[in-house]
């Protein structure tokens, strides 16, 4: 499963590179990817997380937590914290509420 994690964190990564260097009619379409892929991430976060022996209590365990660990390092710091809120929100059973930008 971490597999599958990292390399869709892969993906995100790069699409968010990718949306760096947006202009014009790009911005939209690229920022809507983005988004899409960005909760792709969390629905595989979200399975781990359910899959897992001993249930991670918050994110600082999950920060420790040697493979959660590796995802951590990957991220770039402007997608730190909206990381950290998802994974949060996951680890107190919160389901994550759908805004009305989001394309389908």
């Amino acid at each position: 499963m971490f597999e599958l994690i990292q390399k869709e964190m892969e993906t995100v990564i790069r699409m968010w590179e990718n949306m760096k260097y947006s202009t014009g009619d790009e911005i939209s379409d690229d920022a809507d990817r983005f988004q899409k892929e960005f909760y792709a991430l969390f629905e595989l976060v979200y399975s781990l997380v359910a899959e897992l022996e001993n249930p991670l209590q918050d994110v600082e365990e999950a920060q420790a937590h040697p493979e959660f660990k590796k995802i951590f390092e990957m991220l770039p710091d402007p997608l730190r914290i909206p990381f950290e809120m998802e994974l949060d929100r996951i680890l107190m059973g919160q389901e994550r509420a759908v805004d009305c930008t989001e394309q389908g």
